[in-house]
């Protein structure tokens, strides 16, 4: 490795306090050295800003630190991420007499913002990332280098950590737990894959979390069951299933379950018996292997991982030489790879992530690490955060984010307040759910059962095809989301009252104060096999509340409603035309003109709850969130949409209905 006098110079210490190093050199100098320099070359290639008219300015290195509050309450550098290139104005002197580094630096959301008035504009940064976890720098440094896709180094460290440190995602996991129906043995070295029976039989496994695509994926059926006993052939296999059992070797396990392989595919009681079972592979499988950046089967776990353009420095620490990486940026965060990747957009995924206990996600950059306490990326040392995980931290998985529930195994909460927030983590799962694609409709609810399953071990509540009984009147407020249209599926899946029955992205409302207006709610669920949380063969829902017909106004465009309420796409009208409320039909195509229309009110808002503006509070007045019916026959009603309506429209009697 090759460095100018310059580049050799710079000292870790100087770039971990944050101090604006003035570099005795120009862009134009910058350029010159990178011809014989690895690190003035390297930030040559790092350059993303026109510099234009700013050749001879002159440039200045500093280091971009992550912060945390010592025991007197101040903010100082915890770990460095970045060197930042700047270019900036004439160097005057540097910092004045007895001032020292923390005058140059604002801490600002937990980062450090430079107030040296010579720094103009930054034009490059590299990361920082500690090669050696031995080092005197290792705890300072965030970063670390990303290794090749099939290494399980960061995996078998990732585990110890969890293991020792995290009682949540302890148990039995770590040791044996009982073991599903069929597992692929995955062999020895050399050996061919087998399907083994268990039979009741306990250890440790893995589980592979997958999505199908458009590969040819071979499936277990009762034609080759008892072959598959006998040999699995590597080569029959897709590059996502020989990348899983490859793992599953390196970190010495000796089984897996695949669905395609473990379930009869062509058996519906099979299918049926081990959907009901989801909930428990996936929660005593030791250890998930998600497929996170795989289309398809073909796409495979293990992806080209090109190494980044990186220079190595030396530098002195605590009395002895140390090394340090200077890299340009090339991973994907978390949020990229996992949350907003390929395998988070499919329905049966949903649960496979959430019921784990622990998650190795194999990105096109680096690993990823999920478990019920944390999530962590390879590149770096810290706890990553994600907006589809639970709690106020938003890193705590499912499972633990139910174990913190107030009421967790206890009784149910006199007031439905109390409650609140323990329920909406099923409505946001549900609106997270619904915006998931499936290859069969039908399997809408078996695809959530086990989070379901979940869920009802802990709330100690009824299932009613997607909602829950001692909440039904709040899980009826579901609707399309803005600017959505809801179908139905070719089949009937599930009553009109219930998400389940519509495809489409829906929102659910949940957080107003207020009382519940409807009164003996009673539904009745008539499932197709012993599954109570599986799929619905017919359903209805007895009622008393108060309904009223109504008239169907304009359609609404996007930013039209009346009361502010984003989905609404319909103006609603009382008889005279007088405007009533806004609505949001599932679906506008099936409502006809000649459709009459019934408004049923569920739940009544508080006067004093008025969060809006104050144009749009005398537009609104007291208002009620209801149920828009269509009259089928006889009391009989199927839903159409939701809408919010001012409470006069109501007389107050009410009635006993069917929607069915």
């Amino acid at each position: 490795m090759t460095l100018c006098t310059l580049c050799a110079g710079v000292r870790f210490e100087d770039l971990f306090m944050g101090l604006a190093i003035s570099w005795y050199r120009t862009i134009l100098d910058l350029r010159a050295s990178a011809e014989a320099c690895e690190l003035c070359a390297l930030f040559v290639s790092a350059v993303d800003k026109p510099l234009l008219d700013r050749f001879n300015c002159p440039l200045y290195l500093a280091g971009s630190c992550k912060l945390r509050k010592n025991a007197a309450a101040d903010y100082v550098p915890h770990q460095i991420q970045w060197v930042d290139v700047y270019v900036g104005v004439p160097d005057t002197g540097g910092l004045a007499s007895g001032e020292n580094a923390s005058t140059q630096v604002a801490a600002v959301e937990g980062q450090l913002v430079y107030k040296d008035r010579r720094l103009r504009a930054k034009i490059a940064s590299l990361h920082v990332a500690c090669d050696n976890e031995s080092s005197v720098f290792a705890d300072r440094i965030y970063f670390r280098p990303i290794g090749p896709a099939d290494s399980v180094a960061s995996i078998r460290n990732w585990f110890e950590k969890c293991k020792s440190s995290h009682t949540t995602c302890g148990g039995a996991n770590f040791g044996v737990a009982a073991m599903p129906t069929r597992l692929v043995d995955v062999g020895e070295e050399g050996k061919a894959p087998r399907l083994i029976a268990t039979a009741g039989s306990v250890s440790q496994y893995l589980a592979l979390s997958h999505r199908w695509g458009g590969a040819c994926i071979i499936q277990t059926t009762r034609a080759n069951l008892e072959k598959h006993k006998q040999i699995i052939p590597l080569e029959d296999l897709c590059a996502t299933f020989r990348d899983a059992i490859a793992i599953t070797k390196k970190l010495g396990y000796q089984f897996i379950w695949i669905d395609s392989l473990c379930i009869i595919q062509d058996s519906p009681a099979d299918w049926e018996r081990e959907a009901t079972c989801m909930a428990t592979i996936y929660q005593n499988a030791t250890l998930t292997l998600a497929a996170a950046c795989a289309t398809s089967g073909d796409t495979g776990l293990f992806q080209p991982r090109n190494p980044p353009s990186a220079v190595s420095m030396s530098d002195g620490g605590q009395g002895q030489t140390t090394t340090y990486v200077l890299q340009k940026p090339h991973g994907r965060s978390f949020k990229d790879e996992v949350v907003d990747g390929p395998l988070n957009t499919r329905a049966w995924c949903l649960q496979e992530r959430h019921l784990s206990g622990r998650t190795v996600n194999f990105g096109h950059t680096q690993l990823f690490w999920e478990c019920q306490t944390t999530v962590w990326e390879e590149w770096s040392r810290a706890t990553c955060s994600a907006y589809d995980r639970f709690s106020g931290n938003l890193t705590d998985g499912f499972i633990k984010h139910l174990s913190t529930f107030p009421w967790n195994k206890g009784p149910t909460p006199a007031q439905r307040r109390d409650a609140a927030d323990e329920y909406s983590t099923w409505y946001s799962l549900v609106s997270r759910y619904s915006r998931r694609a499936m290859t069969v409709a039908d399997d809408k609810l078996p695809a959530i059962s086990g989070l379901a399953s979940v869920f009802a071990s802990y709330r100690h509540d009824t299932y009613a095809a997607g909602l829950w009984q001692r909440d039904l009147p709040i899980g009826l407020l579901w609707c399309a989301d803005r600017g959505q249209k809801l179908t139905c599926p070719a089949k009937y899946r599930a009553p009109s009252w219930s998400w389940a029955a519509r495809d489409g992205s829906i929102e659910s409302t949940y957080s107003w104060d207020g009382s519940i207006e409807i009164e003996d709610v009673a539904p009745v669920i008539e499932t197709a096999g012993s599954d109570p949380y599986g799929r619905v063969i017919s359903g209805l829902l007895g009622l008393r509340g108060a309904l009223e017909k109504i008239n169907l106004g304009r359609a609404l465009g996007q930013a039209e409603s009346d009361f502010s309420w984003p989905p609404a796409n319909v103006q609603l009208l009382d008889n005279g035309g007088k405007l009533i409320g806004n609505g949001c039909l599932d679906n506008s195509d099936e409502v006809e003109d000649s459709t009459q229309i019934f408004c049923l009110m569920i739940f009544r808002v508080e006067v004093g709850f008025r969060p809006f503006a104050l144009d749009r509070l005398q537009q609104r007045g007291d208002w009620a969130w209801c149920l828009l019916l269509k009259l089928i026959c006889d009391q009989k009603y199927t839903r159409v949409g939701l809408a919010q309506v001012h409470q006069a429209v109501f007389s107050g009697e009410k009635s006993l209905i069917t929607i069915i």
